[in-house]
């Protein structure tokens, strides 16, 4: 599971989670990374439109695996966009969500999640390990809230990762 620090300064929110889904498929590991935001960065970051059937597709039972599952065009990674519509805490209650989960954990070596604030109780349940991404100090309040609400949903390790924001001038980081 991966979450963002709340209220995050940055224009783009970090793409960490398809930093390390490719961290793990580049250690010879079978990964495949859920997408539950609904912007499409991790898409786009993959080399696919964001308006792909996906993950919401999934739990309304409108799609197949085959359907919804993507490769990552730099790496070995599979990943599931968010959908067609915006994932809610509503659409993750109910059995579909845990048989999706477990055979996506039955086929690939690592399920990396990467779920808004308001997913983290539902998809923390039974994560091994959470990673909080936040371009705030590891004791700011902002990062505390993400922590916690790890914590209180899961007996996950927790890590930590310090994005620092890009603060290059608009028109260089375009170029990059």
């Amino acid at each position: 599971v991966v979450t963002l620090a709340e209220e995050s300064d940055s224009e783009g929110r970090p793409l960490a989670a398809v930093a390390l889904a490719r961290a793990l498929a580049n250690r010879d590991r079978t990964v495949v990374l859920v997408d539950l935001h609904a912007d499409g960065a991790n898409e786009l970051a993959m080399g696919e439109a964001p308006t792909l059937v996906g993950f919401a597709d999934l739990l309304a039972g409108e799609a197949s695996f085959a359907q919804a599952l993507f490769r990552d065009r730099r790496s070995r990674t599979h990943f599931i966009p968010a959908g067609s519509r915006a994932v809610n805490p509503a659409m993750l209650a109910g059995e579909r969500l845990s048989t999706l989960l477990t055979a996506l954990d039955h086929t690939y070596d690592h399920v990396v999640i990467d779920c808004p604030d308001d997913t983290i109780a539902r998809m923390a349940i039974g994560a091994d390990a959470a990673l909080v991404a936040s371009e705030f100090a590891s004791t700011d309040p902002r990062t505390v809230r993400a922590v916690a609400r790890i914590a209180r949903a899961s007996d996950a390790h927790i890590f930590y990762l310090l994005v620092e924001p890009d603060r290059r001038a608009p028109e260089r980081a375009e170029a990059a």
